[in-house]
């Protein structure tokens, strides 16, 4: 007699909770407030900043911040600068504000958004290809594998061409956009997964 069948894998856990955005045209602090409603979380905060790099990453409740990208865009005559940053929350998040600072007024946007379900000891897939990265306009494509199963892949945009809208890829669900007269676009998306992804 054969054994029964293995019983179907439990659905993924891994979502977003919470995730807020934010932009100025001429300042040297940017602050964005996050509440979610789980733990512990991997908190993600993608920047852009125009002409001038950005000097540092705080928050009200003192998460400890982790560089995971950097991207500075020099092909026009100022250059942008793109971070993502990361960290991890041990207990849910009321209204943390989340502040950038730079040296010198100028325009800055920022997306914030929580990860819950995730691994936070390793809470990034290791496959080599990541964080995969790519510069062009008006698209850009990047290439990427995962070594995991079951993932929640993110991707964060941005342009320097104030008022043309990120849109969500086909299977994608965006998180957040930016676009308007006056500020840096700036978008996030995700999709989940239960396959390892091979590119």
């Amino acid at each position: 007699v054969p054994p029964p069948p293995s019983p179907p894998p439990p659905p993924s856990l891994i979502a977003i909770d919470g995730h807020n955005k934010a932009a100025t045209s001429s300042a040297t602090s940017l602050g964005i407030s996050l509440t979610t409603t789980k733990s512990p979380e991997v908190i993600v905060v993608a920047i852009q900043s125009w002409k001038n790099p950005i000097t540092g990453i705080s928050d009200s409740r003192g998460l400890s911040w982790n560089l995971r990208k950097f991207i500075h865009n020099s092909v026009n005559v100022e250059g942008t600068y793109f971070y993502e940053y990361y960290a991890i929350a041990d207990a849910p998040l009321t209204n943390d504000i989340i502040t950038v600072q730079m040296a010198q007024p100028n325009f800055i946007s920022m997306i914030a958004f929580g990860v819950s379900g995730a691994d936070v000891i390793s809470p990034f897939d290791m496959d080599p290809s990541l964080p995969a990265s790519a510069i062009g306009g008006p698209t850009a494509t990047v290439t990427y594998s995962t070594s995991n199963a079951n993932d929640l892949i993110f991707a964060l945009a941005g342009d320097y061409n104030a008022a043309r809208p990120m849109n969500a890829e086909t299977g994608w669900t965006l998180i957040e956009n930016i676009s308007a007269l006056g500020n840096l676009d700036l978008g996030a998306q995700f999709k989940i997964v239960d396959s390892v992804q091979i590119n």
